[in-house]
């Protein structure tokens, strides 16, 4: 009987992110289904859709783009698997709080639309193309430390 991949990772570092990501590659070999699940920050930049780790650099759009794992680079890692199910889960707060800084950014809502591959399930927290609010409660916003 084969099995449903599992790798977690929890406020992971961009380098951490790739290297579970690698690991769930593997995993996937010998599973029906692969589920990835992403609960963070997520922005398009120039078309391109990214998943920001906790240490992404983001002092430039450059730097964003090279310290963030692309969504393709997680869709195409399921596409090449064996498993015959394929889901992603993205509950992303989606906009660009960095947009003003960056001088040569252009303004893009939400994540673009993603090709989904024969056998792959795309949920998003909203509709491509719009902004998912990251909240200011128990399950969103900035955590404040515990008096």
């Amino acid at each position: 009987m084969r099995r449903t991949a599992s790798t977690v990772l929890e406020d992971g570092t961009f380098k951490q992110m790739d290297r579970k990501l690698k690991a769930f590659r593997d995993d996937l070999q010998n599973s029906d289904v692969g589920l990835f699940f992403f609960a963070g920050h997520g922005m398009q930049l120039e078309g391109e859709n990214f998943l920001l780790a906790v240490d992404s650099d983001m002092e430039s759009e450059e730097d964003a783009k090279h310290n963030s794992l692309k969504l393709d680079k997680v869709i195409g890692t399921l596409d090449k698997s064996n498993a015959v199910t394929k889901i992603v889960i993205l509950d992303c707060c989606r906009n660009n709080p960095w947009e003003r800084a960056w001088t040569r950014s252009i303004s893009a809502k939400g994540l673009v639309p993603v090709y989904a591959p024969r056998g792959t399930i795309i949920g998003y927290s909203t509709s491509p193309g719009q902004k998912a609010s990251d909240g200011s409660g128990k399950n969103g916003g900035i955590r404040r430390p515990q008096a």
